[in-house]
């Protein structure tokens, strides 16, 4: 056992963790060749050089037995292999097989013994390793090559895994436990599978602006010169356009491909695996979804009962879990409520950087144009930790082209530029805000007729029994459901032809969502939900 021991003691904390590698990289051995020549072989498929080499020479009853090479590979990676001088009993063999093995460790060994009665045979041993089923066939296979001395093709000695692996094996186990975005389907795929035209139905489900985009739009799109070249990448043109619109200098604007992207390109700023975002809800669901693929906790501040946010859980939350970003919307999706002033100045006064996501502002209230609607997105330039975010999807009715735009403060700006996409807003999109922009009576006109067709149809919903709508600042109302299934009244309205909003979530399972139509559209839905 003293051949034994001086392994151990001379490798073991050399080699732990690390015959995995080796084992994937080079695999167990080729007969028709030294294991030292197989390795190189490998090593240059790798382009891999070896780091270190040592030798180790070993005692067994007195006798000098064996050299141990090892292999130190620049990932860490490290082979042994044990070439024997003279015989070695099998009692020996096993000494040494049964002594690595107890030990617990994930190591894996490249065992040689070259002499005599064990010339050519080879133990490649993984311990303690939880293998697949495929692992055991392929396994077996190997091994019933070694004894009978065939030799393993140089395919299956240096792929770079010598076990095909399935891909979803290997992906990130926080990703393949995770709750998937759950998203609204367009018209054409709707329509289908209602049986119905598009033109037949009303799509009251995403909060997408009934109007369409505005005639310039639309000839700017329908004249499109240039989109065999890659766009921008500062958006500049159009940067410059919100800056007017917005009253925010353009050196405080970044234009994303929606304001969904820009949602990502502040997580993967600010959080790193094991951070924290802070989030109220109910609320919009792509805070925790991009939290999730930034591998961030999320700590939740429910809102109260009214769907007001609670301040005091706020605050807790903050202090207890020490959260980077908290996300607010304002006004809240899905009930249209709006946060007060007194409450973001509590907000701001936070250690963490407030995300405030204003993609329905235009609707809670509008001073002279869109552009200067009850915005907080002038605060921006004398704030350090707030951002805001607006888009185009639901002001311009250019959801289906994804473009929005977000103002920060300027010391984050030289940061954004770095991590974000190249190319990121398409010249489609891009051409279509700047034409928006350039046609602020046509989006005065739509939000002016929204707000208005929303009180009417608050006024309309409050006169069927079965549903309690909450006040809006937004182009949707928020509809409570009461002494009836509101999933089966989603799905009657969706016979109908009517596609609204039903959420699976606590707080949320007695509540449909109506988008804010045109007058023709609501009163269909009202003759609809008084027949129902």
């Amino acid at each position: 056992m003293n051949y034994v021991k001086t392994i151990y003691d001379s490798l073991i904390y050399q080699i732990i963790g690390a015959g995995m590698d080796v084992y994937n990289e080079l695999g167990p051995g080729y007969p028709e060749r030294t294991y030292r020549e197989a390795m190189i072989v490998a090593l240059r498929e790798r382009h891999v050089p070896v780091q270190k080499e040592m030798t180790f020479i070993a005692e067994y009853h007195g006798q000098q037995v064996g050299q141990f090479y090892v292999d130190l590979l620049v990932d860490e990676a490290i082979v042994v292999e044990i070439k024997a001088i003279e015989t070695i009993d099998k009692s020996c063999e096993e000494q040494i097989i049964s002594y690595l093995t107890v030990t617990g460790r994930e190591v894996g060994l490249v065992l040689n013994f070259g002499a005599t009665e064990f010339v050519k045979r080879r133990y490649f041993l993984p311990y303690n390793i939880q293998q697949s089923a495929t692992f055991q066939t392929k396994l077996n296979t190997w091994k019933t090559k070694w004894l009978q001395k065939e030799e393993l093709s140089i395919k299956e000695l240096v792929s770079p895994y010598n076990l095909s692996v399935k891909s979803v094996e290997i992906i990130r186990s926080d990703i393949a436990t995770m709750e998937p975005y759950t998203p609204i389907f367009p018209f054409e795929v709707l329509a289908e599978r209602l049986g119905r035209r598009p033109e037949e139905i009303i799509k009251l489900d995403a909060n997408e602006n009934p109007y369409g985009p505005s005639p310039k739009v639309k000839a700017a799109l329908a004249n499109l010169q240039y989109t065999h070249i890659y766009p921008d990448p500062g958006s500049d043109t159009l940067r410059a356009a919100l800056a007017e619109f917005t009253g925010v200098p353009a050196e405080y604007l970044l234009a994303g491909a929606g304001a969904d992207e820009l949602l990502d390109v502040i997580m993967r700023l600010f959080l790193q695996p094991g951070d924290a975002i802070l989030n109220c809800p109910p609320t919009f669901g792509m805070y925790p979804f991009d939290a999730a693929l930034h591998g961030a906790d999320v700590i939740s501040a429910p809102r109260h009962a009214d769907f007001s946010l609670n301040m005091e859980a706020i605050e807790a939350a903050v202090f207890a879990h020490h959260p980077k970003l908290l996300f607010i919307t304002s006004p809240n999706n899905p009930d249209g409520n709006w946060v007060s002033d007194a409450e973001l100045e509590r907000l701001l006064a936070l250690p963490a950087v407030v995300v405030l996501d204003e993609a329905y502002v235009e609707f809670a209230g509008v001073n002279g144009t869109p552009g200067m609607a009850r915005s907080r997105i002038r605060q921006v330039p004398d704030r350090d930790n707030l951002i805001v975010l607006r888009t185009f999807s639901k002001l311009a009715a250019l959801a289906g082209l994804r473009v929005g735009y977000g103002a920060f403060p300027i010391a984050l700006m030289e940061h954004l530029w770095k991590i974000k996409q190249p190319y990121n807003v398409s010249v489609a999109a891009s051409t279509a805000a700047i034409a928006a922009l350039d046609d602020l009576e046509w989006l005065t006109d739509k939000v002016d007729r929204i707000v208005a067709e929303r009180a009417r149809f608050f006024d309309l919903l409050n006169t069927i029994s079965y549903l309690q709508p909450y006040p809006s600042h937004s182009n949707f109302i928020l509809c409570k459901v009461l002494n009836r299934d509101a999933h089966e009244l989603k799905l009657a309205l969706e016979k109908e032809g009517i596609l609204i909003r039903y959420y699976r979530k606590a707080g949320l399972s007695d509540h449909v969502r109506f988008t804010v139509g045109r007058p023709d559209q609501v009163d269909r839905v009202i003759e609809v939900l008084q027949r129902l």
